[in-house]
């Protein structure tokens, strides 16, 4: 980058400073600490003897790349050696590298790049080196910081390098309800290309596919559920509750997720199917349970009429619409589902249903006496 030498530290300082507020600021939850950045000036202002690479008799640069490489970083760790090692965080190292990219490289053997969970790792030839794991949450966070960067290196570090730790069965419910917390490019990125094509060709993620996409990308990747008996929040078994049809539906969601201890979650946009799949390969039994009637004890009951469209029937009044989802959650909390068609035509999913329902209110029943 041909710029003057003093526009440089200009442009360097405000770049600092800048990315520097930003980690700060969006990192806090986790407390980490860094070096002030006055020491960073000082490393990177330090009066240093600048490395000459080796000729050799033509004049032209004796070795490979990686060999002179090896005798700069050698030749600025002899300088640096009594000087202490630095934290910084990866945003600030990523920022600086974008719009700099030899602006850390001969600090390497001196600095300690800290990751959004605080955890330390060291850098070589501008390439973050080891493997750990850390939270889900973390991976999106490092690939989107390489990502915004345009660095490769961290980008691949994020895909390849990084395992997530197991998520608890709260946290992937909350991340089915929520599509437009997730970036579809960080998604894709660290999604492994074989899956991508699977399930995604030309590796374009619909926006109300995000939330599918970024679980069975945690899947992929090795991901597991965090099963903690204490707490007993995973379910032996769930059910993906949904419409035969949704023409006629007065309610913005998609699909009800049924577990196994009595617990109904409603979802917007889910795919059901792909959910299906996913949940199947983390461990959990899952049945599908397409409804085309509902039958509730005050809000009368729900049909499809011959075009296909959902109806009201309430006190005699017919509704040209219905709330499917929460008529839907009525008919399960009081049991009237044994009336409907669906209970015989579906009967050996319902059965269980009905079995885990009843067990539930049997137990409530127990402690509250």
């Amino acid at each position: 980058m041909k710029i003057p030498l003093l526009q440089k530290l200009v442009y360097l300082s405000i770049t600092l400073v800048t990315s520097m507020w930003f980690t700060v600021s969006s990192t806090n939850a986790y407390e980490c600490k860094y070096d002030e950045i006055s020491k960073l000036y000082e490393m990177i202002y330090a009066p240093l003897i600048p490395f000459q690479p080796p000729l050799n008799d033509e004049g032209t640069v004796a070795g490979s790349p990686e060999e002179i490489f090896m005798k700069r970083s050698q030749h600025y760790f002899d300088q640096l050696k009594d000087m202490k090692e630095l934290r910084i965080p990866l945003k600030t190292y990523a920022v600086l590298t974008r719009e700099i990219p030899e602006a850390l490289l001969d600090f390497e053997t001196k600095l300690r790049i800290v990751l959004p969970d605080c955890q330390e790792i060291s850098m070589y030839n501008g390439a973050p080196i080891g493997e750990i794991s850390t939270d889900y949450v973390n991976m999106l966070l490092i690939a989107s910081i390489g990502l915004d960067s345009e660095l490769e290196q961290i980008i691949e570090f994020a895909s390849k390098s990084i395992s997530p730790n197991p998520m608890r069965f709260g946290a992937i419910m909350k991340m089915l309800s929520n599509d437009l917390s997730l970036n579809p490019e960080v998604i894709s990125t660290l999604m492994p290309k074989p899956i991508r094509d699977r399930y995604f060709p030309g590796g374009n993620i619909p926006v109300s596919n995000l939330s599918e996409a970024s679980l069975l990308t945690f899947t992929a990747l090795g991901g597991k559920i965090y099963n903690d008996l204490s707490i007993a929040d995973v379910p032996d078994r769930l059910f993906l509750v949904v419409p035969k049809s949704y023409s006629g539906i007065s309610e913005n969601y998609s699909s009800i997720i049924l577990t196994s201890y009595g617990k109904m979650i409603k979802t917007a946009a889910l795919n059901v199917d792909l959910t299906a799949q996913i949940l199947v390969r983390l461990g959990i039994q899952v049945d599908v349970l397409t409804l085309k009637q509902v039958i509730t004890q005050s809000e009368g009951t729900c049909g499809i009429d011959a075009a296909g469209r959902w109806f009201q029937l309430i006190q005699g009044r017919k509704i040209r619409t219905c709330p499917f989802f929460t008529m839907t959650e009525q008919m399960f909390k009081t049991g009237s589902y044994v009336e409907t068609q669906d209970f015989v035509d579906q009967n050996t999913v319902f059965s269980t249903i009905d079995r885990i329902l009843k067990k539930i209110a049997l137990n409530e029943t127990s402690s509250d006496s």
